[in-house]
């Protein structure tokens, strides 16, 4: 219990242990999430050629980086012969150690925010303002990349010369430290740019979706006088309204993993280099807000996993049973291929392609029912190939805007 008997002082080593307990899990959930988007992307070739799955995969790499090291948590920090001024016995580390894992955290509260904010961008010029996924690609996703990689990864080294990288609750981050002379200023500096680059992605974020919502309405609205068949209109407001609960869905790991924090800890800059008393000295409400900041700061790769699998899960989830959707979806990784189909045998990227693989794999077998079963297949395909290609020489045929893209499977 958390009491007056211990002079409220909230980080006895009990307490330490619990959050330091649930940061390292909720890091560890975060790399796995992480880890399979990153994997499903580079293992996808259709997925690679697309501006949504690149700046998910851009997103999900920095995740990953820092969530590794909210893994390691105090044994990057310090030891107590280094005098730092939260040094604890739990400590392993060094002062390098420190700065690796203050690098590359800091790095990811810089980069993940402003990729979230891309995400958010690329919805809107999806749905609200029409663009097609190569003008995207031209005109919007290569700038992303360009200027939050290498931009954001010089400026989170700077730090480093002015030993501003120091233990901070659970893990090493920007902040002032009496024992290496740090100075209090470069500390600020620093830690008010990690809140601008905060503020900045919250109000692109909640301003896109404003314009992403009334964008779906129109779009919804210009449907309906569209000379379409009606199964054809209802699959296009589906994905619409698919893509659109999508962009929805991912801020909320946003908000829950960055804007929560940035509120608290802009608190306790006020409290800390102030006079005045934001936050109230109480034991219970400093101690609820770490024990939250502990399991979501590190915790939105897996969250962005659940967002990243919902189409699928819904998907199989009409088939079946919630566990069945759940297993289809754990094993559709493993029967991965460059196509993405896949051919059952759960090894990883080996689906096959279409019915000639099929034939080959059966003639390799001997298998005469087999092959026949495939060639069976092979024609099918060829009918339905020829019927796609009728189709989208009449698709093209309506098309009034080369750049006006009308798959809208590629926002989800």
């Amino acid at each position: 219990r958390i009491t007056e008997d211990n002079g409220g002082d909230v980080w006895h080593a009990w307490y330490w242990s619990i959050t330091i307990t649930v940061s390292r899990y909720a890091g560890l959930l975060s790399f796995f999430g992480s880890s399979w988007i990153l994997a499903e992307i580079l293992l996808d070739r259709k997925k690679r050629g697309m501006c949504y799955h690149r700046i998910i995969f851009g997103l999900s790499f920095f995740d990953m980086l820092s969530s590794f090291w909210y893994i390691m948590g105090p044994l990057a920090q310090p030891r107590p012969e280094y005098s730092g001024i939260w040094s604890a016995s739990s400590n392993y580390g060094t002062y390098a150690t420190c700065d690796a894992s203050g690098y590359f955290i800091y790095l990811g509260s810089l980069t993940i925010p402003l990729y979230n904010a891309a995400l958010s961008m690329y919805y809107y010029l999806s749905i609200s303002a029409s663009w097609s996924e190569e003008r995207i690609k031209k005109k919007f996703e290569r700038f992303v990349h360009i200027l939050i990689i290498p931009t954001l990864a010089i400026i989170a080294i700077i730090p480093i010369f002015f030993k501003s990288y120091n233990p901070w609750y659970n893990h090493c981050f920007v902040t002032f430290n009496p024992a290496r002379n740090t100075t209090e200023t470069s500390a600020i500096i620093f830690f008010l740019l990690f809140a601008v680059s905060l503020f900045l992605s919250s109000f692109i974020i909640g301003s896109s979706q404003i314009c992403i919502s009334q964008g779906k309405n129109k779009q919804l609205t210009s449907s309906l006088q569209d000379n379409e068949s009606i199964a054809l209109r209802r699959k296009k407001e589906e994905a619409l309204i698919e893509a659109s609960n999508m962009s929805i869905l991912y801020t909320i790991p946003f908000f829950l993993t960055w804007f929560v924090a940035l509120v608290w800890y802009t608190l306790v800059f006020f409290t800390w280099h102030t006079s005045f008393q934001i936050i109230p000295s109480n034991p219970k409400l400093i101690f609820t807000m770490q024990l939250y900041l502990a399991l979501f700061t590190p915790l939105q790769g897996f969250l962005n996993l659940l967002v990243y699998l919902r189409p699928r899960f819904r998907k199989f989830r009409r088939g079946g049973s919630c566990c069945n959707a759940v297993a289809k979806t754990m094993l559709r990784l493993l029967n991965r291929s460059s196509s993405g189909s896949d051919d059952g045998d759960c090894y990883l990227g080996t689906g096959m392609i279409d019915g000639e693989e099929e034939t080959e794999m059966a003639v390799n077998t001997n298998n005469t029912a087999a092959v026949a079963d495939a060639v069976i297949l092979e024609e099918n395909n060829a009918e339905e190939r020829g019927s796609a290609a009728v189709a989208a020489e009449e698709g093209e045929a309506k098309q009034q805007d080369d750049g006006d893209d009308s798959h809208t499977d590629r926002w989800v």
